[in-house]
């Protein structure tokens, strides 16, 4: 198992960090605070994330303007990644908690976002299985980041909404 971390580069900021022992530093970048667009890079890839809808959960993700993969999220569960080889991905968010994980077809963990609950800092860490695929490891880091840190927005923004709304009641 390999053990990556992440983090937020400073609070206020749109970039994510991500190290690893044997890895180049990566980072993903969002446009702005509000934005669902976003941009990975490491020494070996570089990923573009782009939402196809406000009110649409999915999000295609492309290398060199070429689509290789949709993450599909249903309202209230599950994300499906399909890579446009045919594989898929299921990617789940543990109920109460800000742990993620990446199922492979066989229903095998082979990658875990942990965060610690409650917590009030975007960091944490990545636990990357022997069984994922190399091809697919920096795709699924990405995704999975990319979409924890997109849902954590919404949910900043609906509670923002929400508050708003209570106020001027």
């Amino acid at each position: 198992m390999q053990l990556l971390t992440w983090k937020q580069k400073d609070t206020w900021g749109h970039v994510y960090d991500i190290h690893g022992a044997a890895e180049q530093p990566s980072a993903l970048k969002f446009d702005k605070w509000n934005s669902q667009n976003a941009v990975y890079t490491s020494g070996n890839d570089e990923l573009t994330f782009a939402s196809q809808g406000m009110f649409k959960q999915a999000y295609d993700v492309l290398r060199d303007g070429e689509k290789i993969a949709e993450a599909r999220t249903a309202m209230f569960g599950d994300t499906l990644l399909v890579l446009s080889r045919g594989d898929n991905y299921k990617i789940v968010s543990e109920s109460f908690s800000n742990n993620w994980k990446v199922l492979n077809a066989a229903g095998e963990t082979v990658l875990q976002f942990t965060q610690p609950a409650f917590s009030f800092t975007s960091k944490g860490e990545a636990h990357v299985s022997g069984e994922l695929p190399e091809v697919d490891k920096e795709l699924l880091i990405s995704t999975v980041l990319y979409l924890k840190v997109n849902a954590n927005n919404v949910l900043v923004l609906l509670i923002i909404f929400f508050m708003f709304f209570m106020v001027i009641r």
